[in-house]
């Protein structure tokens, strides 16, 4: 009992040797809809049973070209140009320690440099859909006072 609230144990109840058998054999999510339990204790148990993923049939080598796309667009796009599932794209990636490249940095629009110091820098970055450092380094390179507690820069400097 913690702060006077019953600890519920989870419902773990034995698997059947019937429902085993689906085990690894068919995707996890059908196992889990077949025998009532969450797709994480049917994926939990069957790597316990150290069986490997239900795939639908063997998967088909990896190509030079086909390994030359990794890392060049995200895991999605990649997948659909190369016709394999984002899993396998991932995995792939994973192995060959391929890392996503960086887009390129979107330009800054001249509307989007008029809000730095407008609001906190966080806040800024929430309405141009930006990440905080990159408008926090954008207003420090142009010599931009950061919006402070006060209000407005000008309030801040006094």
């Amino acid at each position: 009992m913690h702060l006077g609230i019953p600890i519920r144990e989870p419902s773990c109840r034995p698997w059947t040797k019937a429902e085993e058998q689906w085990v690894g054999k068919l995707p996890d999510a059908e196992v889990a809809r077949r025998t009532g339990r969450t797709v994480n204790a049917v994926g939990e148990h069957r790597r316990d049973l150290g069986l490997a993923y239900y795939q639908t049939g063997p998967t088909r080598p990896w190509t030079p070209a086909e390994e030359a796309w990794l890392g060049m667009d995200s895991d999605e796009v990649i997948a659909k140009k190369l016709g394999r599932s984002v899993i396998g794209v991932k995995l792939r990636r994973a192995r060959k320690v391929i890392h996503l490249r960086r887009p390129k940095n979107r330009p800054w629009t001249q509307r989007e440099i008029k809000l730095l110091g407008t609001a906190t820098d966080t806040e800024v970055a929430a309405r141009l859909h930006r990440h905080p450092k990159s408008v926090q380094q954008k207003r420090a390179q142009l010599g931009i006072v950061p919006h402070g507690r006060f209000g407005t820069p000008e309030e801040d400097q006094l």
